[in-house]
């Protein structure tokens, strides 16, 4: 909890900066950028979390790094600012919450299906469909198989979690039994 809430203050920040420029969708490209050099050199995400090399030696390795990268200036020196204020291990939390910004204002929700067997075409349409006139927004949709849900599916909606999954079904028959089960006995 802490942690998306201190990420959601950057982001926030960040993301006010990169719209009233009308940058946001090119500042959330920089920030994945960073994103996945820091996450894919083992030695580079290790250097930049580690709480025992002093700021400005982090801060010149990644000027280094990102240099190549072509980075504009308010993307490095946003991440300055987090290392500055230790808030390096915030990185990916921050880009998760800067997408989501974005997202909101562009009038998309992100919606996770976990379904027990695959979804045809026609499914996944009608799914959008529903979820659309539902929420009035355009769904950016995840489909991920699950077959231990037996049937049904799980629906996240946003911040929202729809469970109609046969085996959570079954969980909640087996609990009023129990519970059945204890009256009869007393």
């Amino acid at each position: 909890m802490l942690l998306e809430t201190v990420a959601n203050r950057y982001a926030e920040a960040l993301y006010g900066m990169a719209r009233a420029e009308g940058k946001a969708k090119q500042q959330l490209k920089e920030l994945e950028q960073v994103n996945n050099v820091i996450a894919h050199s083992r030695a580079l995400g290790r250097a930049v979390q580690s709480p025992t090399i002093p700021a400005q030696v982090k801060k010149n390795i990644l000027r280094d790094v990102l240099h190549k990268e072509k980075i504009t200036p308010r993307t490095l020196h946003f991440f300055y600012l987090l290392v500055d204020k230790s808030r390096e291990v915030y990185v990916r939390a921050v880009v998760d919450s800067f997408r989501e910004f974005l997202r909101r204002d562009e009038g998309v929700i992100k919606c996770r299906a976990e379904v027990a067997s695959p979804l045809d075409e026609e499914m996944k349409n009608r799914l959008i469909e529903q979820i659309t006139k539902a929420t009035r927004m355009k769904v950016e949709l995840e489909v991920v198989e699950r077959p231990e849900l037996l049937a049904g599916a799980i629906l996240t909606v946003g911040d929202r979690l729809i469970d109609g999954s046969f085996s959570s079904q079954l969980t909640h028959i087996r609990k009023r039994f129990a519970r059945i089960e204890r009256a009869v006995v007393y």
